[in-house]
């Protein structure tokens, strides 16, 4: 037997030690969900993490809202990967009581999801296969590792990059050299405004409505911010939006919320002149 087969079979074996684990209950082809509950029926979705401010996510009406360590719309689709915890599968568990929960990093767990009333301890990583130990009631399952990064995200990442979302009700804008206000339905503008029509408002409004950041960060107060935008929704009444530019991008700050939205340049520049166009 050569050196290179040797080293071969030493290293299967290791993989198949590292693999094993006592209690280990495999349920072959038929997987089974995490819990009982479906994806749909959350409503109620709080994140802890030791030493961080816990995080909570509540669905209403009008779509998914952060309301905990701030208030704000809650970027759809980290709290539907979120949700969707509730139906992830695997067909490896094993009872939690044969486990170690030391050496499986679940004493203490690196973190807690609760989806409405059940919670889920999420432990450390078996690196050979990618999957991380969840601890739900009294199993321990082994779960692909592709939520763990929407677990571990900053409060900042769960906000919806959508500046005014549709869902919230815009009642004014007011930038320099232009001021809105919706009045029975109907946008009301100064006619020596920049505005050439009633199509021009609408333009603009939607421009607000759409607009997307490629990222929202903690505010970052070094920078040289200016009062550039005051709206008002229903929701939050009214509030002062901020500017600050670096190479390329335009920053929008919410000083409220202690967040900076991040906008291509042409974008940003269009929220806050009326007098640029857009294709």
């Amino acid at each position: 037997m050569g050196r290179t087969t040797t080293l071969g079979l030493i290293a299967t074996i290791l993989a198949l030690l590292a693999v094993y684990e006592p209690g280990l209950r495999q349920t072959g082809h038929d997987s089974l969900p995490l819990t009982r509950l479906a994806a749909k029926d959350i409503n109620n979705i709080v994140v802890e993490r030791p030493g961080r401010d816990a995080i909570e996510l509540k669905r209403t009406a009008r779509g998914w809202r952060l309301v905990a360590p701030f208030t704000a719309s809650a970027n759809p689709l980290k709290a539907s990967a979120l949700a969707s915890l509730a139906g992830a599968r695997t067909n490896v568990w094993y009872e939690a009581e044969a486990a170690d929960a030391r050496a499986l990093a679940l004493d203490p767990p690196a973190a807690r999801v609760r989806l409405n009333n059940v919670e889920l301890q999420f432990g450390g990583v078996e690196t050979l296969r990618d999957l991380r130990y969840v601890k739900v009631e009294d199993r321990v399952a082994l779960l692909k590792d592709r939520f763990f990064h929407h677990i571990a995200a900053s409060p900042s990442a769960f906000v919806d990059p959508v500046l005014i979302p549709k869902s919230v009700e815009l009642i004014a804008i007011r930038v320099p050299g232009a001021s809105l206000s919706r009045i029975d339905g109907e946008w009301q503008f100064n006619p020596g405004s920049a505005f050439a029509s009633e199509a021009a408002v609408e333009a603009f409004v939607s421009r607000w409505q759409v607009a997307a950041a490629m990222s929202v960060r903690t505010m970052d107060y070094q920078l040289n911010w200016r009062d550039a935008a005051h709206i008002t929704t229903a929701e939050r009444g009214s509030y002062t939006l901020q500017v600050a530019t670096a190479p390329g991008r335009v920053l929008l700050g919410d000083a409220q919320l202690d967040l900076q939205y991040e906008l291509p340049l042409a974008a940003g520049t269009a929220l806050l002149d009326p007098n640029v166009t857009t294709n």
